[in-house]
């Protein structure tokens, strides 16, 4: 890690060059120095130090506050002014910066040391929990999974955005400290009390439900839910996903209506899940850290305080309250000789006052930190030795934190006098609080996941969630800074896992989504989908995702698709025979013919073998085609007409025959009877419709209209139809087959006698 920078503004050139120096001694790097506020800000905006040492009055027209003003504005670079003395109004306007501190001048190597320290530590840790709840953000707002929690009534914490799509809602406040019950059905409220009951028994459950959205949207969901417990085994939240499995459902109906005989639904599909994950472990290593600062701070005040006047002049200046705290030897009543105006602002009592009471101080204690407060002050003065402790104080029913530290002495009359400080940590206690809840939520929500939860970086695993350490068959400190993510995944694998991640490492896509075969700690092979997205981690690039196991499904499909594979070449197969069947029956049926001498008989078989022919056809289609259940009808027509051409002839003219269907698939159960249909008609019209004319042909058309019905029409330009004829007449047989195919397609049949004839046929889709 690279040297500090620090930019010194001071318009006196040998107080500059000795602040210089002993920073120098220190091993920090100076950016710069400045002598006048518009210098300050250019070198602030060029160099970007890490830290600004920044005199408040300086010549020129732009003093020190307004100067730090203009660059806070473009950059966060954290201050700490200088000062010899200033007045009221510009010591308020350099609060409203928030600097890190001050130093009073003249100014001494210690505090300069540990002013600039505690500035720097300070600055970290505020960038780093800001760092922290955006990764955690970032995570939970890109999950494809809805993201839930609810306290143990029921009602609404925290969701995120998957979840807002999920109720439609625009949102997540139309539904924090709601209830989710108006967006179930009543059957999925039931479920859901059912699992109410085992998560107060600590056991995590895992359903589907029906959801409808603010919008009226209906969506299939699986529901994963865990139970969150206290150390007494009491319900203290519940945290959960929500995946939408709706298009899931609709294929697994599509699928059992299609293919009836295929019995087997894949059942359970792992959810992808975007969890938070990684705590910060250092922040209670960098507490310790900064307690270790502060008491430094304090042997420094101690050293301060042997000049009187240079004692008071820092304690008035200085960002904690400084005081005297007396114990009277007589009757061990407790006052503040002496205390700092600073005490208002976290008392907001005068300091006058307290030195005139001190109760009106010491009541503000809170009542669980009096006794600890008197006993430690008791402990001190026994035996002298240094008080400090966080004390929790009530100002307007807010609770406010102080960190109080004192060093006794003991006066010549026996009274215990105690120099210190309070230092108003507000902020911080809050701070701490707020991250230690975050951390808790997020580990809680990762930690009890149902996926695996991942960071990458520089190829190791710097955190998995014990789920992600189960699917691979490893204990979690296994997996942790020891193996990377080339030992999880199967050699021929590796490529897709290695490009994917160095799209995102090298910032080419930000999420991917991808699937792979790991392999686990026993040498078993696992299928896996993952999704991972880029973040930083210890100011570095990383990876941070989720991933699961999806072997069952996988498994699932494959069987599937073997079944479909082995029922498809049954189906061609039985296709195939029946074929053949028909051929044996035709063939047997023109052997037969060959012994009658009249031909009418001739004929009649004739008919029979080109109805048997037709059928035979669309075994044949099927048997090569892959859609085993409809028939590309054109096509099929196309060779139908092609069979009759060949097996009968005009002796007066050469018939056309015109095929004018767009691309209509039919199943069989209207295929065939349509094929008979168009058999019968063609074949009469060779028959009788032509006599003498040089131009002949015959057109088929089949069309399909908006409300799904179907328009057959077989026409030719032959002299057409006597005007006498019958055709429920009982020896036209030909006539006979197409009113009664036409009764099995419930359909209608109407017959147009102009330029030749026109059968036209009209059925139903279903």
């Amino acid at each position: 890690m690279g040297k500090n920078t620090i930019l010194i503004v001071e318009d006196e050139a040998v107080i500059a060059l000795n602040i210089k120096e002993m920073l120098e001694q220190r091993n920090f790097e100076i950016a710069g120095i400045a002598s006048k506020g518009e210098e300050a800000v250019k070198l602030a905006l060029q160099q970007k130090p890490d830290l600004i040492l920044m005199d408040i009055i300086l010549s020129g027209k732009m003093d020190g506050v307004a100067a730090y003003e203009k660059i806070k504005a473009q950059y966060d670079i954290p201050v700490i002014y200088l000062t010899a003395h200033s007045d009221e109004m510009t010591l308020n306007r350099a609060k409203k910066t928030e600097p890190q501190g001050y130093i009073l001048k003249p100014i001494s190597q210690r505090e300069l040391y540990s002013a600039v320290d505690i500035s720097l530590y300070k600055h970290k840790i505020a960038k780093k929990l800001k760092e922290s709840e955006k990764r955690y953000r970032t995570l939970t707002d890109n999950s494809r999974a809805g993201i839930w929690q609810t306290n143990p009534e029921g009602y609404t914490i925290y969701i995120n955005r998957a979840m807002c799509r999920i109720l439609e809602i625009e949102n997540e406040q139309e539904i924090i400290g709601e209830k989710f019950d108006p967006f179930f059905t009543p059957e999925s409220l039931e479920r859901i009390k059912k699992a109410h009951k085992k998560r107060k028994s600590g056991i995590t459950s895992w359903y589907e439900a029906e959801i409808i959205g603010k919008k009226g949207t209906r969506r299939f969901v699986e529901i994963s839910d865990a139970p969150v417990l206290d150390d007494r085994g009491k319900l203290q939240s519940v945290i959960g996903t929500i995946v939408d499995i709706t298009e899931r459902k609709r294929a697994l109906d599509e699928l059992k209506t299609k293919k009836t005989e295929l019995q087997a639904a894949i059942q359970e599909l792992d959810a992808a899940i975007e969890e938070l994950t990684q705590t910060n472990e250092e922040f209670e290593a960098a507490n310790e850290e900064l307690l270790q600062t502060q008491a430094e701070l304090i042997k420094t005040n101690e050293e301060l305080a042997k000049s009187e006047d240079n004692y008071r002049t820092l304690s008035e200046n200085s960002p904690a309250a400084v005081f005297k705290f007396l114990m009277s030897k007589e009757d061990g009543s407790f006052s503040f000789p002496f205390i700092t105006k600073r005490i208002k602002e976290l008392s907001g009592i005068e300091a006058e006052e307290i030195m005139k009471n001190s109760s009106a101080l010491l009541n503000m204690i809170h009542p669980d930190h009096r006794e600890d407060f008197v006993k430690g002050v008791l402990e001190s003065a026994n035996d002298l030795i240094e008080y400090s402790a966080e004390i929790k104080f009530i100002k307007d029913n807010e609770e406010r934190w102080a960190k109080a530290t004192g060093r006794p002495e003991l006066l010549p009359n026996g009274d215990i006098l105690w120099n210190g400080f309070l230092e108003d940590i507000t902020d911080r206690k809050r701070a701490e609080k707020k991250l230690k809840e975050s951390e808790e939520k997020f580990r809680s929500i990762t930690e009890k996941s149902l996926v695996g939860v991942y960071l990458i970086q520089d190829g190791k695993f710097r955190y998995v969630n014990p789920k992600f350490a189960e699917i691979f068959g490893y204990s979690v400190d296994e997996m942790i800074d020891k193996i990377g993510p080339k030992e999880l995944t199967y050699a021929e694998d590796w490529h897709i896992a290695e490009e994917n991640i160095k799209k995102r490492e090298g910032g080419e896509e930000e999420s991917i989504n991808y699937t792979f075969r790991g392999i686990t700690k026993e040498k078993k092979i696992v299928h896996i989908e993952v999704f991972g997205t880029r973040t930083r981690y210890n100011e570095k690039p990383a990876i941070i995702g989720t991933l699961h196991d999806i072997t069952k499904r996988i498994t699932a499909e494959e069987k599937l698709k073997t079944s479909l594979q082995e029922k498809e070449t049954l189906l061609k197969e039985i296709h195939h025979r029946v074929k053949n069947n028909m051929q044996v029956i035709s063939s047997l049926i023109e052997l037969q013919s060959s012994f009658i001498m009249e031909k009418t008989g001739i004929d009649h078989f004739k008919e029979t073998t080109g109805r048997i022919k037709s059928m035979a056809l669309i075994h044949e289609k099927l048997y090569h085609w892959d859609n085993l259940s409809e028939i590309d009808f054109k096509e099929y027509i196309k060779t139908l007409s092609s069979e009759i051409s060949r097996s009968y002839t005009h002796p007066s003219c050469e018939i056309d025959i015109i095929v004018n269907i767009k691309d209509i698939s039919l199943n069989m159960e209207k295929a065939i009877p349509c094929g008979l249909i168009i058999n019968e008609l063609i074949t009469n019209s060779y028959k009788h419709a032509f006599h003498d004319q040089q131009k002949c042909t015959v057109q088929i058309d089949l069309t399909r209209d908006k409300k799904g019905n179907y328009h057959l029409k077989v026409s030719d330009n032959g002299i057409g139809l006597p005007k006498d004829i019958d055709l429920s007449d009982e020896n036209r047989l030909g006539f006979q087959l197409v009113k009664a195919l036409t009764e099995q397609l419930k359909g209608r049949i109407e017959i147009i006698k102009e330029k030749g004839t026109a059968f036209k046929i009209t059925f139903p889709d279903k």
